[in-house]
């Protein structure tokens, strides 16, 4: 029993070699390794000649490099745009002219020492002896103000130049109206006697307003739409008028409060005549825009203002100016509505402007797509409207 279990034994050793020895296909002798030795570094390789015709030689011109090519380094390299070829060249001399770096001796060719490290404040002592003594914003604003009134006529209209530019930004703006500006300076500034300065504060008082409801706030708080009514109604010069319906419409636009207190203030009773009087097309496109601003929050019901609109388009529609024909289209599409008996004498005047738009859009290709479309737009409604009528 005993030898019987020695042969199993043995006949299962036999068998599990053969099997490692199949699985791994390696074959051991004493003495060798299965693993591939590492070649000798004391041993020189056999060194690969090198071929000088396929180095690169770089000059002080742009070469294209061909395929294969060995390129040194340290070159300047682009690749040329028309040819789509790489190109090198060697550095220029201002490039190297650069401070190397070198690993055992630190910077090259630069004998200053390097700057000592300051704490700060040493820092601050350094930055407080060169200081330069400029004003902040704010600063420059309140000496502004503290400086307007003991100034020469010549001194205060730079002043109110210097303010119209500082308060086309919000927070300066702000500034102003919080540290008094608008009544210390403006206000005075717009009851003046010479046409320049009441000018020049329209334009501040516009650049201010624009946008900012801060401003817009003081001024309805303050009864500022009353005093501005009537200083439209009494001025004579037409920039100014200009400057001051600008400022209006600034003060106006995007506040509520002050649109409830323009028609309180009978404000198209005051702007209307100043409308009907006034021979220049600038001032009258001026007062029809802001008519067209307050129309689209439903304040207009002054029907004068059909028949103005009606005469200021047969001086304004023409293929000339596209920014004016964009701009009557507009004041004329928002006043269709109540206007739309008087608007239908424009029709005639749209279609023949349409006409020479599209003759020099196509002649000179210009972008008029969109004027031309509101055109067709604005004509259908007008038909749409005045049909009704003129069936009665």
């Amino acid at each position: 029993m005993r030898s019987r279990c020695q042969v199993l034994v043995f006949l299962w050793c036999c068998q599990w070699r053969s099997l490692s020895g199949q699985a791994h296909n390696v074959m051991v002798y004493p003495g060798s390794s299965s693993e591939p030795e590492d070649p000798d570094p004391t041993v020189a390789q056999e060194a690969v000649p090198l071929n000088h015709s396929d180095v690169f030689q770089a000059t002080t011109d742009w070469q294209p490099i061909r395929p294969g090519q060995v390129v040194p380094g340290g070159l300047h390299y682009r690749i040329n745009l028309a040819t789509g070829t790489k190109e090198a060249k060697l550095l220029s001399p201002q490039a190297e002219s650069v401070a190397r770096i070198d690993d055992a001796q630190g910077v090259q060719g630069s004998e200053a020492p390097p700057t000592p490290l300051r704490t700060y404040a040493e820092l601050q002592d350094s930055l407080a002896e060169h200081k330069l003594k400029m004003n902040t914003e704010f600063e420059q604003v309140d000496l502004l103000i503290q400086t307007y009134d003991n100034s020469t006529a010549e001194d205060r209209l730079r002043i109110l130049d210097d303010l119209e530019f500082l308060l086309h930004q919000y927070d300066n703006a702000r500034d102003f109206v919080h540290i008094g500006g608008l009544d210390r300076i403006i206000k005075p500034a717009l009851a003046s006697p010479e046409p320049s300065v009441r000018s020049q504060a329209a334009l501040i008082l516009a650049a201010a307003a624009q946008s900012h409801l801060l401003v817009q706030e003081h001024l309805h708080r303050h009864s500022w739409m009353e005093f501005l009514l009537e200083q439209v109604r009494g001025e004579r010069e037409v920039s100014n008028s200009i400057a001051l319906i600008h400022a209006l419409s600034c003060y106006i636009r995007g506040h509520e409060a002050s649109f409830e207190a323009f028609v309180k203030h009978s404000g198209f009773a005051i702007l209307t005549p100043k409308l009907q009087e006034t021979s220049d097309l600038k001032l009258k496109l001026k007062i029809l825009t802001l008519f067209a601003d307050l129309n689209r929050h439903q304040y207009v019901s002054n029907r004068d203002v059909c028949h103005e609109i009606v005469a200021l388009c047969g001086h304004l529609l023409s293929a000339e100016r596209l920014d004016v024909i964009d701009r009557v289209i507009d004041i004329v599409s928002v006043f269709q509505k109540p206007c739309a008996p008087t608007f239908a004498n424009l029709i005639p005047q749209f279609r023949r402007v349409r006409t020479e738009l599209t003759a020099r859009n196509v002649a000179e290709e210009l972008e008029m797509d969109s004027t031309i479309e509101a055109m067709d737009t604005l004509i259908a409604q007008l038909e749409a409207l005045a049909r009704p009528h003129s069936e009665l």
